[in-house]
């Protein structure tokens, strides 16, 4: 035990089977009080913050000929760029600060609170497994072209190419440093804080697996597209994804995987489609006229079960009750 291991408050050691969750237990502090008042600094920046940033994005929206009705029924209307007359690569900024912001908020937790390490929650090795994250974000990212170039041969009538080399760079300079920040952060909150910190507390991972991927799916129902597609359909299609990402990395005993996986996911979305209902606008390649999001289930759940098959096959997973312990 090293000087960060005050550990084995009320569970021990050899209850857990994964490395991934014992990495939780044995690093730092693991109160109650101390995953609540870190939520609750690291979410008071996710809600303040964007106020903050409404205020010159209300005199803005006033300029535009937005009206207060429009506004009240849809502040999501203030984040998005076209409507508001602003340059798309700075609202991409502006949103992604939001992210930013509130993750420093936590890590002020995670290192002051709980005395512990990013890594103690990331990974359940010494160290952080790159060769892991570049396989899951390529192979992730070589699905999504390959399903996106099937729907546009499909059906080319329902795609706009919209691709402007100057505004794209500029597009694609933002999303490549602050996505791997945003996903990596969504990935520790919810497959490495608040997984680890569930099963420390519950001493079980399966009901925290849940919990999480439930939390996951709650916290993008303010997304436009929701509004667009329906509740219901919006809220499996976040669940579903979730959950795969708690599994792969529960088995995985580390984040390495989901975050690649969630990454090249966010990062191809964003960077060749947008809709009117894409919560986050950028210079893409093509405009999608008609989203389908049953289309895009069917073909996310197919890259699902693929990858599932593939990482099996490649790390040889067998050791399943690495889910429950």
């Amino acid at each position: 035990m090293n000087s960060e291991q005050p550990i084995a408050e009320t569970i021990s050691q050899n209850h857990f089977q994964n490395k991934f969750i014992l990495k939780g237990l044995t690093t730092g502090y693991n109160k109650l009080y101390m995953y609540v008042l870190t939520l609750i600094i690291a979410f008071t920046g996710y809600f303040i913050y964007p106020s903050l940033l409404a205020f010159p994005l209300l005199i803005k929206a006033k300029q535009a000929g937005i009206s207060d009705t429009e506004i009240m029924q849809n502040s999501n209307v203030l984040f998005n760029a076209d409507k508001m007359g602003i340059n798309r690569n700075l609202m991409l900024m502006m949103l992604f600060s939001i992210f930013i912001i509130t993750a420093i908020l936590f890590l002020i937790g995670l290192y002051k609170i709980h005395k512990k390490n990013i890594l103690s929650v990331i990974t359940g090795f010494s160290k952080f497994r790159i060769n892991k994250f570049i396989f899951g974000f390529t192979l992730w990212a070589l699905m999504f072209i390959a399903t996106l170039l099937i729907q546009y041969f499909i059906s080319k009538d329902n795609f706009t190419l919209t691709f402007n080399f100057k505004n794209f760079i500029g597009s694609l300079a933002i999303l490549i440093f602050f996505i791997p920040l945003q996903t990596l952060w969504e990935e520790i909150l919810f497959r490495g804080y608040g997984l680890q910190g569930l099963s420390i507390g519950l001493k079980q991972s399966l009901i925290p697996l849940i919990v999480t991927s439930l939390f996951f799916s709650l916290m993008h129902m303010s997304n436009p597209e929701v509004m667009e597609h329906g509740i219901g359909l919006m809220f499996i299609y976040y669940f579903v994804f979730a959950l795969f990402l708690g599994i792969i990395t529960l088995l995985d005993e580390g984040l390495e995987l989901a975050f690649g996986i969630h990454c090249a996911n966010n990062l191809m979305v964003i960077l060749f489609t947008t809709s009117k209902s894409s919560v986050i606008k950028a210079y893409s390649v093509f405009e999608v006229n008609n989203s389908n999001a049953i289309t895009d289930m069917i073909f996310t759940l197919c890259m699902l079960i693929v990858t599932f098959f593939v990482f099996r096959i490649k790390y040889k997973w067998k050791n399943y009750s690495l889910i429950l312990k």
